[in-house]
């Protein structure tokens, strides 16, 4: 019974995060960061070294290299893996609130609502480094860590935690 319910509010995730950019999903290189995947086209890896050293978000080079390779310049699956994105963000942020708040129905509602909201449009949809969409599912996994270790008085939960920010910093300082 527990499976299905899980199951679900996963489709429900899904088709709330569809139905709500679906526009977004035009399946075009024509927005945010596409130039630096059709750079890497001609001029390979080295073509990101100057995202590296004056970006703002250095680690979204470590994004664009092996999903290059995997997705090239099908802009299609950028897009889906965004989605994919975006429903993952709605669950870690699902986890942050209750592990805040100690209400369990919060996890739905915050789930929920973030998979309804279009802010951040591009973070998710657009040809990117999806930097911001891999910031907030590693701050809202850290926060809940944290404050399940809190909580539970549990030192792996925290040092998990900490690793967690520690990789989004280095991410994006």
């Amino acid at each position: 019974m527990k499976i299905l319910l899980y199951l679900g509010f996963g489709f429900l995730l899904i088709l709330i995060s569809y139905l709500t950019l679906r526009q977004a999903l035009n399946f075009n290189f024509y927005a945010d960061d596409w130039s630096y995947i059709w750079d890497m086209k001609f001029e390979g890896v080295k073509a990101l070294i100057p995202l590296v050293t004056s970006s703002d978000h250095p680690g979204e080079v470590f994004t664009y290299v092996p999903f290059y390779y995997l997705f090239g310049l099908n802009p299609k699956v950028w897009q889906w893996y965004g989605l994919f994105l975006k429903i993952l963000a709605s669950i870690s942020v699902g986890q942050l609130v209750p592990g805040v708040s100690r209400f369990k129905k919060t996890a739905v509602i915050a789930s929920l609502l973030y998979a309804s909201f279009w802010g951040g449009l591009e973070a998710f949809y657009w040809i990117s480094g999806h930097g911001s969409a891999n910031l907030i599912i590693l701050i809202s996994l850290a926060t809940y860590f944290y404050t399940s270790s809190y909580y539970k008085n549990n030192v792996k939960k925290y040092f998990f935690s900490l690793s967690l920010v520690l990789i989004s910093l280095i991410f994006d300082p």
